[in-house]
């Protein structure tokens, strides 16, 4: 079932549905650009995990005029504000188009942020495992992949973690898919460097 997404913004309330693992991950891939230009380090994925949520915030002001609206589309069309007891849609899709007058450019754009920190804040906190491979040479064939960077998404899903469904109902979100991506890769790893201890060990028997 769809988490429930429930926060008071400008001295409003505002209410929806969590997005699901595709739309996050459409969401992370719209402002990681901009995340990794702001990131002193170059890399957001890099930044301590405070400071990764600073600079969410601060890409909603890098956002284009397109990227705003693609971003709008995707995160608020579900999102609903408390208004004389009844609640109200925020944003109109078709029109491309906020609904409140006291929305202007920045409140939106703050809205917005708001509303991607809260689906992307499990995934930009967690703790990252941090693999160096020491196993198996690498791979000296070019692997296929879906494309979008899809292949993270449906990894866990492929190796039986998860049910497909999982994805798109809001069982599982982003921070989730990381954990199960990590565990595959940690596994891969470990498999890797058992196959050479096990030839280290017959070389040595065979000297």
């Amino acid at each position: 079932m769809m988490r429930a997404l429930d926060i008071t913004f400008g001295g409003a309330r505002y209410r929806g549905a969590y997005l699901n693992a595709f739309d996050q991950f459409a969401a992370l891939q719209a402002v990681t650009p901009i995340l990794e230009r702001l990131a002193s380090s170059g890399s957001h994925e890099k930044a301590p995990a405070s400071d990764r949520l600073g600079l969410l915030v601060r890409a909603m002001d890098e956002l284009s005029e397109d990227q705003a609206t693609r971003l709008c589309d995707l995160c608020l069309t579900g999102i609903s504000r408390e208004d004389a007891g009844a609640w109200r849609s925020v944003w109109d899709a078709e029109a491309g188009d906020v609904l409140f007058e006291d929305l202007g450019t920045a409140q939106l754009l703050a809205l917005l942020g708001r509303v991607i920190l809260e689906n992307l804040r499990p995934y930009l906190m967690r703790e990252r495992a941090e693999i160096q491979a020491q196993g198996d040479e690498p791979l000296r064939f070019t692997v296929a992949e879906l494309p979008s960077g899809r292949s993270w998404l449906m990894r866990p899903v492929e190796r039986g973690m998860c049910r497909y469904e999982s994805l798109k109902d809001g069982t599982l979100d982003l921070a989730d898919l990381a954990l199960m991506n990590e565990t595959l890769a940690v596994a891969i790893e470990n498999e890797s460097r058992a196959r050479l201890a096990a030839k280290q060990a017959e070389e040595g028997r065979t000297r």
